[in-house]
């Protein structure tokens, strides 16, 4: 086969990828050549976990981590070194995904831009070197978004594209729990586009459900699991201490059942916030209150305790919904700050350390300035109204970013750190050029410029 022909046909992209690649790359390797591999406090869990697929022990599994990102450690042999290394080259592949993405729509010039932007982003990096999920959420998400904007984009009605999405939108779910609705907004403006076409529409949604079975397969057959080794269907059990992030702000509030735990959680709450504005470690900073409360309790068993704090929770809601609302709207402005972790004691050499620290400067801000036009943009996109609501594809970009992403995790626990907010970045980044487009198309004397 003459490959040449092809080579001079598509050499402009063969050259934009390269571009988005090799910049992506040397970031990389001066970070990892730079900064140690580090284990975060998740890290134990997940290990523990791949330990027990490999061994088939279900006495190793404690119910906290679903297997997503442990599945992914024992494809590499659990070998932290091997998985920080394989993080980084996901790194650079969702930046290609991030220029693809864009590219279908914007001019070259900026889809480059959008995906060198991200591959040259510090934290994006800086987070690879850590083993937690973050940098295999963000491939998955940023994969995911855009097999489903090619497929819009070439009205790709397929039960293939639909199948293989939701199988990506499973393991996305096991990876990050909180990432479950991302199948249901896909296949939500999936099915008002075929609305749209009533011809074959309903052979083209009943197309959706071997997707929809893949996804409920997988999230069924783990709560099934922990069904049979715990006695109770779950995902995890770390939700509901993750939601005591939210009530333990307001535990003084307790009514006279929960009185006593909502005295715990008082005591605690003043060393609950001193550690998170020290170090956002909100999963370890809730631990001793919850501790003493199933000592109080008696709970020795941890699916006994989850309910327990399950309970507690709901109570606490319910006596203070408006304390619960504002950590609410707290946890929906902090996904929008921009974090970078980075130890300093984790360089090998402490004399690069502030060239570091003066990157990430205007690093922040560029992205901090992305934040702002994107809510700008998305602003002026809504007065003009059937532009945008016509766009199913922006539509679900704006959907995932706003409810899937910022308000679900809000909902769940309180935080203020915007790690989170992570595999959403590259879709902000997408969803603002997308708006760009939107706006020229309304203003049809800029689609040539549109489309260069």
């Amino acid at each position: 086969m003459n490959v040449k022909p092809w080579v001079a046909q598509h050499r402009p992209a063969i050259q934009d990828l390269l571009l988005v690649s090799l910049a992506g790359a040397a970031l990389r390797v001066i970070v990892y050549l730079a900064y140690a591999t580090l284990a975060g406090n998740d890290t134990p869990g997940y290990v523990k976990l791949a330990h027990a697929l490999r061994e088939w022990n279900p006495g190793l599994y404690d119910g906290f981590r679903t297997p997503g990102y442990s599945l992914f450690l024992l494809a590499l042999g659990i070998n932290l070194e091997l998985v920080r290394i394989a993080q980084h080259v996901l790194g650079v592949l969702t930046a290609i995904l991030i220029y693809l993405m864009a590219r279908l729509r914007v001019s070259r010039r900026w889809a480059v831009a959008a995906g060198l932007f991200y591959g040259l982003s510090l934290h994006f990096a800086f987070y690879e070197a850590i083993v937690q999920t973050e940098a295999l959420a963000n491939f998955l998400m940023a994969l995911i978004f855009c097999l489903y904007a090619r497929r819009t984009e070439k009205s790709d009605y397929s039960m293939g594209s639909a199948t293989f999405i939701g199988l990506l939108c499973a393991y996305l779910a096991m990876v990050r729990p909180q990432y479950l609705p991302v199948f249901f907004i896909l296949a939500f403006f999936d099915v008002i586009r075929m609305v749209r076409q009533p011809r074959m529409a309903l052979r083209r949604t009943l197309n959706l459900f071997p997707g929809a079975g893949v996804l409920f397969a997988a999230v069924g057959g783990w709560a099934l699991l922990n069904r049979i080794l715990f006695g109770s269907y779950f995902l995890t059990l770390f939700s509901a201490s993750a939601m005591m992030q939210h009530t333990i702000r307001f535990g003084d509030r307790a009514g006279p059942e929960w009185r006593e735990a909502g005295a715990i959680l008082a005591k605690w709450r003043d060393y609950y916030r001193a550690e998170i504005e020290q170090v956002g470690a909100t999963e370890i900073a809730i631990t001793p209150a919850i501790r003493e409360i199933a000592a109080l309790y008696g709970t020795t068993n941890i699916v006994e305790r989850y309910h327990l704090l399950n309970r507690i929770n709901r109570h606490l809601i319910r006596q203070s919904p408006i304390d619960y609302a504002e950590g609410v709207l707290i946890g929906c402005i902090n996904f929008w700050r921009v974090s970078l972790i980075m130890y300093p004691e984790c360089f090998k050499n402490q004399r690069i350390l502030p060239a570091f620290e003066r990157l990430w400067i205007p690093n922040k801000l560029a992205w901090l300035g992305v934040h702002l036009a994107f809510f700008t943009s998305l602003l002026a996109a809504l007065r003009r109204g059937r532009t945008l609501w016509k766009d199913t594809l922006l539509m679900s970009l704006l959907a995932q970013i706003l409810l899937g992403g910022m308000a679900f995790q809000a909902l769940l626990t309180f935080s203020n750190s915007s790690r989170y907010a992570l595999p959403s970045e590259g879709l902000v980044l997408v969803a603002l050029l997308y708006l760009t487009t939107c706006r020229r198309t309304a203003n049809p004397r800029l689609v040539d410029s549109a489309r260069a």
